[in-house]
C-alpha cells in the first residue's frame, strides 16, 4: 500500500490524480528531532496547498501533529493513532515529514501499513535497516 507501490511509480503520468487525493503530512513525534520535524511538516503542508497554477494540488492537507506522547492531533483533537487514522480520509496519501525514533525506524511504515494506508518513503524494513548506520553501510 505504500505511495512507492507500482501506482504511483509512473508521477508524470499519474500526477492529475493528486488534485483528488487527501494528503495527511505527519511531523512532531518522540524523538529528540521533534522540533526540527514539525518546521519541516509545516513547510512540506504549505507548499502541498499552494497552488502556482501550474502543478496540481491535493484535494486537500490534513496537517498532523504526533505530539511528544505519541498521540496524533488532528483537527485540534489529541486522538490515539488508530482513531486519529480513521478520522482522516481512508484514500488519504501520508507524506512522512517525522525525524528519528519511529518516523525513521519503520514503525509508522508498519502501522500505515497494517491500516492499510498509502505513505510516502520507504517501507518498514528498509526504514529499520537504514536507521542502524552500521547495517546501513553493509
Amino acid at each position: 500500500m505504500r505511495a512507492t507501490d507500482a501506482s504511483w511509480t509512473t508521477w508524470p503520468t499519474r500526477a492529475a490524480e493528486l488534485e483528488h487525493t487527501p494528503v495527511a503530512v505527519l511531523s512532531g513525534g518522540t524523538s529528540s528531532e521533534r522540533e526540527v520535524s514539525l518546521t519541516s511538516g509545516r513547510a512540506m503542508a504549505r507548499a502541498l496547498a499552494a497552488s502556482d497554477g501550474q502543478q496540481p494540488c491535493p484535494m486537500s492537507v490534513h496537517a498532523v501533529e504526533v505530539d511528544a506522547t505519541g498521540r496524533w492531533v488532528v483537527d485540534g483533537e489529541r486522538l490515539a493513532p488508530r482513531r486519529a487514522v480513521q478520522a482522516l480520509p481512508a484514500e488519504a496519501l501520508y507524506v512522512l515529514g517525522l525525524h528519528g525514533g519511529e518516523g525513521e525506524d519503520g514503525r509508522v511504515q508498519a502501522f500505515l501499513e497494517l491500516c492499510g494506508r498509502r505513505y510516502t518513503g520507504a517501507g518498514p524494513a528498509a526504514s529499520a535497516r537504514c536507521l542502524d548506520k552500521r547495517r546501513a553501510r553493509e
